[in-house]
């Protein structure tokens, strides 16, 4: 039995949700071919987060009145044009994850204005000892409801690289600098993905938009992104965050010669 290449949307309600070993054996795809799914979960993740600090740094009334403030455990100082975001040697965040390093961004307009943008520097930035170098560029795209263009320019670690435009769309939330937990936002767009262990690269589209919800520690609330890696050999996928309660879960589906099957990763 060959590998499948194709991705089927059909409704969920028909998945066989089935155990890996099941898989392999029905479809022939070892564990081992779908483990871009969990990786492409995790630099989504870590590239959200990277926005997420620059906003909550951005919109700060302290952090803009007084030069400097702590924001999920960074220590910030601002300047007229800059903003560094420093986890010094380690800082345990708000998601459990240990973080070091910092971010450097320069700014031109206000946050909150059409057409502001920022660009930023990671400097001997880790995040759970995972280290992570690059660009991004920040633009302002609102037009009544706040939008932002996030620019991924090349940021990687030493297992991959990732690029592409992502952007982010919020609900609620951005009016209350100061409660960060009610922060919702969705994001669109496309966030390609490059293995350096084997040269495959993953091009993930947004099919629904995810929804970021802060109050919820796993971040990715519901949503669907299909993944097309370049290698032949893998199959394509389709991954979607479960709508629940932080359920704390993705499910992977693949189409199975024509059998549209699912199973279930936990969120990094």
């Amino acid at each position: 039995m060959t590998k499948t290449k194709s991705i089927a949307l059909a409704a969920f309600a028909t998945f066989a949700l089935i155990s890996c070993e099941e898989l392999e054996n029905l479809c022939n795809i070892d564990t081992e071919d779908l483990e871009f799914t969990e990786d492409y979960n995790l630099y989504l993740n870590a590239a959200t987060y990277m926005y997420q600090i620059t906003d909550r740094a951005m919109r700060n009334q302290i952090l803009t009145n007084t030069g400097t403030a702590v924001i999920d455990g960074a220590n910030c100082t601002r300047t007229p044009d800059s903003v560094i975001v420093d986890f010094g040697l380690g800082t345990s965040c708000a998601d459990g994850k240990i973080r070091k390093g910092a971010f450097r961004m320069g700014y031109s307009g206000s946050y909150a204005t059409p057409g502001s943008t920022i660009g930023f520097k990671l400097s001997g930035y880790q995040e759970n000892d995972l280290p992570f170098t690059g660009e991004i560029g920040l633009t302002n795209i609102s037009a009544g409801t706040p939008a932002y263009s996030l620019a991924l320019n090349k940021i990687s670690s030493n297992d991959a690289e990732v690029n592409g435009t992502i952007t982010a769309t919020w609900i609620s939330g951005f009016a209350t600098e100061a409660d960060l937990t009610d922060d919702k936002f969705t994001l669109a767009g496309n966030m390609n993905m490059l293995s350096k262990a084997n040269s495959i690269e993953i091009a993930g589209t947004v099919l629904a938009p995810v929804l970021i919800d802060a109050s919820c520690p796993f971040l990715f609330v519901e949503g669907q992104i299909e993944l097309m890696p370049n290698d032949t050999t893998l199959p394509q996928a389709m991954v979607d965050f479960v709508p629940g309660d932080c359920a704390n879960v993705f499910k992977t589906t693949v189409d199975c010669d024509g059998n549209v099957l699912s199973f279930a990763y936990p969120i990094k």
